[in-house]
């Protein structure tokens, strides 16, 4: 079953949000009812501390364990993929589906174990089998946690934001059962406090099993496939933001800005401003085409609109007058041409279109909107007088002869140079445009000073009239009697090859909306008999056209009984390719086309049961390509720019596609193939042309292909003062290596401009690298590293989480204020961390400028959050000497002054969680991948794979702080508590490192000592005879009234 993306979206999200609901309740099961358990399975109440200390240890231990289990792996992923390749790679995705949807059903037949533990066992029960159900589910639950990152980066912060709000949820659940006993009369509802709240746990654990099997279970429920191109249909009513009618309802989360433009004529006339919102939904940064324009709540007709050309920004002028609003649409697309609509009665009835070139521009709008605007006898009559007035006005003024179909046909003047319309009279009577575009790329290089080649093609798709006009509006009629197919194919585009000497139209090539080629040409019968005819070249031939311009330049026809209609058999005119015949290709994304680097003749791509031509140039050995190789230029064959589905080479069993890093993204003119001149079964180099930006991918050791690029994206010269620089230099580099890639071997041995100007994007995509930033030393060499922008939010939340794990517990409240006032503390520090990550969460949502999802370098100095820590730290040292020299005077003032602790310990938690936040968005932001090429961080689809191995450090930066901080911490404060031995203590007067080591040397004893008895398989003879040396939570030696746990 295939569902839309936002509802597969909002599925993934809400599985998460339960999931990190249920991420604290073993935790919180165990220590808000320390008392109701311990009356449950009969033992003394005055064991709660201990009972407490121990369960909640030990799930700690537990989580570390998990933690390093899963980090590791993932972690593991990132570092050796050469060793895992079954699973980093194409199954990668799998792999973490059937992974955690096992997990999730364990975790909900955990639960229910753990209520049969605790409703099972007569009137003792099993305090054992509940103590080790705990840790168990605790320990699956971890699994979860920490590799939320490794399971899904871009929507880790639903399960991460929710974690606080289960005890904010647990706590109303106590607040509120408690009410109702009260209110019930029952004077102990201990056994059914806790049966309840695990039975809450059951149900939020089942829904998010559920939706976590549907959402992340492999195969399931798929999605569809986020297209590179999006169809939306404007609405020109709209004056404000709107979401766009599109023709699949999977794309409503497309979002249009409408925003005033400037106008100069803004006492007449009003200008507003259509721009897709990139920055919203899945379809960010994707290319538009308008479908449809709607006008007073319908689409308006009896115009085409470009049905394969990507669109920029729509421009709506509106009249000011009463009774008439829409007067002007206008279309500009990525090209730089720009389609306008225009509507001259104002009432969004009759409409016009035309069409200018990026080289024509129109100087002044205003001269086109009074035209429009005009109802007296020089009003636009019909779009061929619209598209003449368009290019009156424009900067470079032209002529365009307009042609009329009376048969729901396109009708074609070859000698136009300009765009122009084709007027339809018949049922359909729809205007359409024709764009004329001069492309020298299809002359052969021998004859470009010779021929010209312009391509004719219509906004839309319809049969082509066989009465084609010439000069003068001449008819230039086609003889199809050969060609079987002609008539049942709609034309997509049409090449005109003309002589330059007299403008001569010698050839045609009429591309089908099927990719077949039918060649025309006039054809000398007899001396007074002559015809234009032809006929379909077959998929098994390809033409030789140099031969055949050669044979036409000098009279414009050819002579005898067939002419072209030979095509197929006369060797003069094409040759024979069985051999090689090219393979199709097929793109499952709409409007992006599939590549095969191993055809050399042209051929199609299909999409969406569309097929398009594409077209191979090869290009013989000379300047480019070098001596030596070889190159094969593959492009659209109507010469427009088109998106990359995919890349594929070989064929059979050895096809594959390639993997480019980052993808190629945006339009793209041309993809050139180098290759080594008699192997063309491996390119050396890949150049995507861009507009005028070139970009170059050359294969890495690990077959991805990676992206280089020469300074600002100049074109790498054929050669430089020698053979060992420029394009040719880098072509024997690449020659030489036995894998024939571009490695950190041979790369700094590249010499010239390329060795000081070709930049790479191989570091963006080395683990060690992105993580760390070592400068080509070994990666174990820490003198090697230095900080990188994904390290610095890691380390910063790896603090915040390690900090408030290990330090807060053992020392904050309790230490400043009674106990009474710590429940309050407790209480208040408990919403304060749900508030700030919800808010967090909701600044991720709306794409706030709040949340730090965004460079930390620049107008966004996020890394001064790193500021804060001043005063976290100065309130941890100010907790600690309170404890260590209680009679400093600045230490009787906080303690005797309730408001200032408050506010010390609440700097403490705010910081944190600040720091958080901010280290979350951070890591976030470091989803956008490559800043280093050009700065210009666009969104790379595949570095999915390898930041959900970078965000495991996530949770693994935490564990360092447990390890240490918490054994000494805690041997700390125990020792404080007792009073043992103070004066032992090497504080000032031995200095600071044989304090440190003191207090390590304590903590690890404790921690070697105390962990073999936390898993005991005794535990009520454990918590009867307490030990002393037990490594456990703090408590004070408070009367039963003042007990105080943190939970």
């Amino acid at each position: 079953m295939v569902v839309s993306i936002q509802q597969k979206e909002r599925v993934k999200k809400t599985a998460l949000f339960f999931a990190g609901l249920g991420h604290l309740q073993p935790m919180l099961l165990a220590a808000t009812n320390s008392d109701y358990l311990l009356d449950r399975f009969l033992v003394e109440r005055r064991c709660s501390s201990e009972y407490v200390s121990r369960t909640i240890t030990s799930l700690i231990f537990v989580e570390i364990i998990a933690t390093v289990l899963m980090g590791g792996f993932a972690v593991c992923l990132g570092l050796w993929p050469d060793y895992f390749k079954g699973i980093s790679r194409e199954k990668e995705e799998d792999f973490r589906g059937y992974l955690t949807v096992a997990i999730q059903w364990v975790l909900f037949l955990g639960y229910l174990q753990i209520l049969k533990a605790f409703t099972s066992g007569g009137e003792r029960g099993h305090i054992q089998w509940f103590y080790y159900s705990l840790l168990f589910q605790h320990f699956f639950t971890c699994i979860i946690g920490a590799g939320i990152g490794f399971i899904d980066v871009d929507r880790a912060l639903w399960y991460l934001m929710n974690i606080p709000m289960s005890p904010v949820l647990i706590f109303f659940y106590q607040m509120l059962i408690h009410m109702w006993a009260r209110k019930n009369g029952l004077a102990c509802p201990a056994y059914l406090v806790v049966k309840n709240q695990i039975w809450l746990a059951i149900l939020n654990s089942f829904m998010a099993t559920v939706l976590w099997t549907i959402a992340y279970f492999p195969g399931l429920y798929n999605s569809q496939s986020i297209p590179d191109v999006v169809e939306i249909k404007i609405e020109l009513d709209k004056t404000d933001g709107y979401y766009p009618k599109t023709p699949d309802s999977i794309h409503r989360d497309i979002y249009m800005d409408v925003t005033q433009g400037s106008s100069l004529c803004q006492a007449t006339y009003t200008c507003y401003v259509h721009t897709l919102n990139r920055d919203m939904g899945p379809l960010k940064d994707k290319k538009f085409i308008v479908k449809e324009i709607y006008c007073g709540g319908s689409s308006i007709k009896n115009v085409s609109f470009p049905e394969h050309e990507f669109c920029t920004y729509a421009e709506v002028y509106q009249s000011k007058e009463s009774g008439k609003r829409c007067l002007l649409v206008k279309l500009l697309m990525e090209d730089g041409s720009a389609y306008y609509y225009a509507n001259p009665e104002g009432t969004c009835g009759r409409w016009c279109v035309g069409k200018l070139p990026s080289s024509h521009k129109v100087e002044d709008i205003g001269k086109i909107l009074k035209e429009t605007n005009n109802c007296g006898s020089s009003q636009i009559k019909d779009s061929g007088d619209f598209q003449a007035k368009l290019l009156s006005q424009a900067s470079q003024p032209g002529v365009s002869n307009k042609t009329t179909s009376y048969a729901d046909e396109i009708v074609l003047n070859i000698s136009n140079t300009t765009n122009y319309v084709c007027e339809s009279e018949g049922s359909k009577k729809t205007d359409i445009i024709v764009t004329v575009a001069k492309d020298e790329n299809l002359v052969p290089s021998v004859l470009r000073g010779q021929y010209s080649c312009y391509t004719h093609r219509p906004s839309v798709k319809r049969k082509l009239d066989k009465t084609l006009k010439y000069q003068n509006g001449r008819p230039y009629p086609l003889d199809t009697m050969s060609d079987n197919t002609f008539e049942r194919q709609n034309v997509d585009h049409v090449h005109v090859y003309c002589k330059i000497s007299g403008n001569r139209a010698d050839l045609l090539v009429i591309v089908m909306d099927d990719g077949s080629r039918h060649y025309y040409c006039r054809n000398n019968i007899t001396l007074s008999t002559v015809r234009i005819v032809g006929t379909k070249l077959e998929d098994t031939r390809k033409i030789l056209l140099i031969t055949l311009l050669r044979t036409l330049r000098t009279y414009g026809s050819l002579t005898g009984q067939k002419g072209l209609t030979s095509l197929n058999t006369n060797g003069n005119y094409s040759a024979d390719i069985k051999a090689c015949k090219p393979t199709p290709t097929s793109s499952g994304s709409s409007h992006s086309l599939t590549l095969d680097l191993g055809n050399k003749y042209p051929y199609i791509c299909t999409v969406d049961n569309m097929k398009t031509l594409i077209s191979l140039e090869v290009h013989a050995p000379g300047k480019d390509p070098p001596s030596g190789f070889c190159k094969y230029t593959h492009r659209m064959d109507s010469g427009s720019k088109f998106c990359l589905d995919s890349i594929k080479l070989g064929h059979n069993n050895t096809e594959k596609i390639l993997d480019f890093r980052p993808c190629i993204q945006g339009l793209v003119d041309e993809v050139s193939a180098y290759y080594e001149k008699g192997n063309t079964a491996k390119p050396l180099l890949l150049c995507v042309k861009s507009d005028s930006s070139y970009y170059y991918y050359c294969k890495g050791s690990d077959d991805c292909w990676y992206r280089y690029k020469n300074g600002d994206g100049k074109e790498i010269l054929p050669t430089g003062s020698d053979n060992n620089t420029g394009l040719h230099g880098l072509l024997e580099k690449l020659k030489g290596d036995p894998s024939k890639a571009l490695t950190k071997d041979n790369f700094p041995n590249l010499s010239g401009d390329l060795k000081t100007r070709l930049q790479s994007d191989h570091p963006n995509y080395d683990y060690w690298k992105v993580l760390g930033n070592h400068d080509g030393g070994s990666p174990w060499n820490p003198l090697c590293w230095r900080l990188s922008g994904t390290f610095m939010p890691l380390a910063m939340h790896g603090l915040a989480v390690g900090a408030m794990g290990s330090i807060y517990p053992h020392l904050v409240p309790k230490t400043l204020v009674s106990a009474e006032h710590a429940r309050i503390f407790n209480v208040v520090s408990m919403f304060l961390a749900a508030i700030v990550q919800i808010l967090n969460l909701i600044f991720f949502e709306c794409k706030s400028k709040a949340f730090a999802n965004r460079p930390w370098e620049g107008g966004d100095k996020w890394y001064l959050t790193w500021l804060l820590y001043i005063p976290y730290f100065l309130s941890f040292l100010l907790i600690i000497f309170n404890i260590h020299y209680p009679d400093w005077s600045i230490c009787c003032y906080v303690r005797s002054h309730t408001w200032l602790a408050f506010l010390i310990m609440l700097s403490v938690t705010f910081i944190n969680d600040i720091f958080l936040a901010v280290g979350r968005g951070g890591i976030m932001d470091q989803r956008s991948g490559n800043r280093r090429l050009g700065g210009n961080r666009e969104y790379l689809k595949n570095d999915h794979s390898l930041f959900n191995k970078i965000a495991p450090f996530m949770a693994l930066s935490s564990v360092p702080f447990w390890l240490t901080t918490s054994p000494m911490i805690k041997s700390y404060a125990h020792a404080v508590c007792q009073l043992s031995d103070k004066d032992s203590w090497p504080t000032s007067c031995c200095g600071f490192w044989s304090s440190w080591g003191y207090w390590c040397k304590c903590g690890c004893h404790g921690l070697y000592t105390s962990l073999p008895k936390l898993l005991t398989f005794n535990m009520r003879t454990a918590l009867a005879h307490k030990d002393d040396r037990l490594f456990i939570l703090v408590t004070s030696d408070l009367p039963k009234e003042e007990w105080f746990t943190d939970w």
